[in-house]
């Protein structure tokens, strides 16, 4: 019984999170694109930087493609 309860509430609770956080990446995303329009076309990163972007893109493989 309070399965039948709980599920349906888990999942709805699990889908606005998903909404939202769907809404910060497309906001990331759209901030990205505006700083990027403003900057060189050449930016040079650190080593450290690009050490920091491996590190979170590993996670993510080809979705950042």
């Amino acid at each position: 019984m309070i399965e039948q309860i709980l599920h349906p509430l888990f999942a709805l609770l699990a889908s606005v999170t998903r909404q939202d956080l769907a809404r910060q990446v497309a906001y990331l995303k759209e901030e990205n694109s505006i700083l990027r329009s403003k900057s060189p076309k050449v930016v040079t990163v650190a080593v450290s930087d690009r050490k920091r972007l491996l590190k979170f893109g590993r996670k993510l493989r080809a979705q950042l493609k």
